[in-house]
């Protein structure tokens, strides 16, 4: 008996709605599994723009630096879209918040990698070294904290570091320091030995500093945590070598906490006190004060450079800091770094949208990764196989205003 016709288009009917409906399902259960920062940068497409993730320690024990990407990578992005964005793409940056924590980062950058041009950050060692190896096998351009061979390696050619190399810029400083003061010839290194690109500084210090006739006398390990019986445990370990002279690798509170205990503890020259960049923060120099009086410290900027550009970033953020002066090399280097994308995409007509994401991928990474020389907000500079190549700086404190020594 046939079926009647009536009947085989109600069948019909509802197998189209059935399938509509797992389709829909199917659509809204991936929807729905989506992460916060995917959607933030599908929403961002949707609307016509170009993503920029920034993947920054908001909070954690590097959350001294996340802070200041996030403020200096939103000023950039504010500078180009009031200018019309990246070839009429307006940019729009999204902030992920790795916590300080190396697997969170690695997640976050394999939630949306296959959807972006490029991604900045992370913006600390540990967390670079943890997704080097995972960008080079994503194919996707990380310019982040490349400041040590080590990670640039794994993750070449998509590595591109968006600060100059911390290790040649310890052995420029420390140089500079040492011909200032030709009777050190002995000293203690303070390190945070977990910190892998600090590890690499140290050992890379100990080797050199032979050639200048200084001998390390031993590398003090000052965990990024350590309460004061640890700073003070320390300074005594250090001070029981008898050095003529002490160079710390710390960041801004350890420092701080080391040089006063060094002061307490009878070192009354201060030139005989070297800190690397990693130290150069209002918060360093609103503990050590005085007691900085004479030591020295190097940078990978100026923080009191008088060109109208920077002068104009500079007064920006000190309304917004409480007065405080951008003295993170971040602030300075970010900034080069995202107007440094703009020059790219602009030369290579890439808008970062389209069907043809992979290629531009490719062009992008290969830019950066040997690029022609850009003119920075302070200096020029270039990348040569992802490292970024431009000068130091090397400051003396006057109490506790730091001076430009010059070259």
């Amino acid at each position: 008996m046939k079926q009647p016709k009536k009947n085989k288009i109600w069948v019909i009917v509802g197998i189209v709605a059935f399938v509509a409906a797992l389709a829909s399902l199917f659509v809204y259960g991936a929807l729905s599994r989506e992460s916060e920062l995917e959607q933030q940068v599908r929403q961002a497409k949707e609307e016509g723009c170009l993503p920029l993730v920034l993947l920054s320690s908001m909070t954690g024990s590097y959350q001294y630096v996340g802070t200041d990407a996030a403020w200096t990578a939103q000023y950039a992005v504010d500078q180009i879209n009031q200018t019309g964005g990246i070839n009429g793409t307006p940019v729009r940056l999204i902030v992920a918040d790795t916590g300080s924590s190396p697997d969170s980062a690695q997640r976050l950058l394999e939630d949306v990698q296959s959807q972006l041009l490029c991604v900045l950050g992370p913006v600390n060692a540990p967390e670079t070294a943890a997704v080097a190896e995972d960008v080079a096998q994503y194919g996707l351009l990380d310019i982040g904290t490349y400041s040590f061979q080590g990670a640039l390696e794994q993750a070449a050619p998509y590595g591109a570091a968006y600060m100059s190399q911390s290790v040649k810029g310890e052995i420029a400083g420390v140089t500079a320091w040492a011909a200032c003061n030709p009777d050190i010839h002995s000293i203690v290194i303070f390190s945070d030995q977990a910190d892998s690109s600090k590890q690499e500084s140290a050992a890379a210090l100990q080797e050199y500093l032979p050639q200048l006739g200084i001998e390390v006398l031993e590398v003090v390990d000052v965990p990024m945590d350590s309460n004061q019986r640890q700073y003070m445990q320390a300074a005594i370990q250090a001070l029981n070598r008898k050095p003529e002279g002490y160079l710390s690798l710390l960041d801004d509170n350890g420092y701080a906490n080391i040089l006063l205990q060094l002061r307490q503890r009878g070192v009354e020259e201060g030139r005989r006190i070297i800190s690397s960049f990693t130290g150069f923060t209002q918060d360093m120099i609103d503990l050590a004060g005085d007691n900085l009086d004479g030591t020295y410290i190097w940078s990978k900027f100026n923080p009191y450079e008088e060109s109208s550009q920077w002068a104009e970033l500079s007064l920006v953020y000190q309304e917004e800091h409480g007065g405080a002066i951008p003295l993170n090399t971040i602030v300075v280097d970010l900034y080069d770094a995202i107007m440094a994308l703009k020059q790219c995409c602009e030369e290579l007509n890439i808008t970062g949208n389209g069907n043809n994401q992979t290629v531009q991928r490719e062009q992008v990474a290969q830019w950066f990764y040997n690029s022609p020389e850009v003119q920075g907000i302070q200096s020029t500079f270039y990348w040569k196989d992802g490292e970024k190549i431009k000068d130091y700086v090397l400051f003396v404190f006057e109490e506790d205003t730091p001076v430009k020594q010059e070259k």
